[in-house]
This record gives structure tokens, C-alpha cells and sequence, in this order.
């Protein structure tokens, strides 16, 4: 009995110990970590950014219903309007072809926009009424 109380005290003051550790470097930690943030047009409400072909970075704005392009620095450089209008642009990603693609969730259609800001819309083809949210190249390269 005394051996698994001395045990149970041992493990107790181990996990004190590293709990401690934890508490102590984690602050540590965050303290050197800082958030930038930088401003968009009011109430665009941006969503899914992905850095792009040209070294910028671009990101849909879900109510502005357009693809915006920011600097790394953190300039805003563009926002180019999606064709479609209330479209609701929803992710984006890079594809394979050097071009920017995105979804428009109430448009059920699939977009594509250049590095120079020209945009094409591809309507979904099936009748299900869907409503394409997350996009992603596959492995095939599409």
C-alpha cells in the first residue's frame, strides 16, 4: 500500500512538473508569435485565401461577390467582381494550369480567374442544384 501511494505521489509531482513547464513556455511562446491584420473593403466578408501563381494572395469575398488579390505586405491590389450576379464565391484555389479556381456556391457553377484578373464561369452540368463550396486540385492534375 505504501509503495503504490509513494508511486501515485512521485507520478503526481511528474505531471506537476511538466504541467508547469507547459504553463511556462507556452506564453513564452506566444508572445513572439504576431498577427497583421490588414483591410478590405467593409463588410466583403473574405473567405478561403490561397497564395497564387504571381507570389500574391487571393481570397473570395463572399458578400462583395468578388475574387479580391492582396500583396504579401499586405496591400490590397485588386477585387475583381465574379460575373454571376449574388454568386456567392466561396473557396479558391490555385490550379495546374497557372490560373486561379473557385467555387460560386449560388450560382452552382465553377470559376476561373487569370493572374491579369480575366474571369470565366463554367456552369455545373448536373440538374441537382448543388451548391459547390470547396474546390481542390486532384491528383489527375483537374
Amino acid at each position: 500500500m505504501k509503495q503504490t501511494n509513494r508511486l501515485r505521489s512521485r507520478v503526481t509531482i511528474l505531471a506537476a512538473g511538466l504541467l508547469f513547464s507547459l504553463i511556462i513556455s507556452v506564453p513564452s511562446a506566444l508572445a513572439t508569435f504576431v498577427i497583421n491584420e490588414y483591410p478590405i473593403t467593409s463588410g466583403a466578408e473574405p473567405f478561403g485565401i490561397t497564395a497564387g501563381p504571381d507570389g500574391n494572395l487571393w481570397f473570395v469575398e463572399r458578400n462583395g461577390n468578388s475574387i479580391g488579390v492582396m500583396s504579401p505586405t499586405g496591400t490590397l491590389l485588386h477585387e475583381y467582381p465574379v460575373l454571376t450576379p449574388s454568386a456567392v464565391p466561396f473557396e479558391i484555389t490555385e490550379g495546374p494550369d497557372g490560373n486561379l479556381w473557385f467555387t460560386e456556391q449560388y450560382a452552382n457553377k465553377i470559376g476561373m480567374i487569370t493572374p491579369s484578373g480575366t474571369v470565366t464561369e463554367y456552369p455545373i452540368t448536373d440538374n441537382t442544384g448543388g451548391m459547390p463550396q470547396a474546390i481542390i486540385e486532384g491528383p489527375d492534375g483537374n
